[in-house]
């Protein structure tokens, strides 16, 4: 389905989206979480399982998950996917199993990063408008 895409394509992304939902929680999976949310995104990350890194110690999952509470990234556990549909708006739905709600999610600019035709992750567009360089701070243009 055009908008949903893997953690290469996401890394690719030249501008975040408003809204970025993230399926699983293995540590590529928590790092682009971070990064989606100090560029300005909401952010929720979706794991089926009981906690966050399933592989890792419970109390480590349970600080981690604190943290990125506490960063505003919105944390749904024990809760599989059911289906990703198109809204009637445009953007993507994520429905939850066994009635659990729905999670939007929008794709950037929305449209999927192949019709944007971005080329590379040297710089990116903050929600607020300022630019950032993989591994610098954010610093306005």
């Amino acid at each position: 389905m055009s908008g949903v895409i893997g953690t290469e394509e996401a890394i690719e992304l030249r501008e975040v989206s408003a809204r970025v939902t993230i399926l699983g929680s293995k540590p590529w999976d928590l790092e682009l979480a971070q990064y989606s949310r100090t560029m300005g995104s909401e952010v929720t990350l979706i794991e089926s399982g009981p906690q966050l890194l399933p592989e890792a110690d419970r109390e480590i999952a349970q600080r981690l998950g604190k943290l990125l509470y506490d960063a505003g990234i919105v944390i749904r556990r024990g809760v599989a996917v059911e289906a990703i549909r198109r809204g009637d708006d445009g953007t993507l739905v994520v429905v939850l199993a066994e009635g659990k709600g729905e999670v939007v999610a929008e794709s950037p600019g929305g449209a999927p990063p192949s019709q944007l035709g971005w080329a590379g992750p040297a710089r990116t567009r903050r929600r607020d408008g300022a630019w950032c360089s993989v591994g610098q701070r954010a610093h306005g243009d």
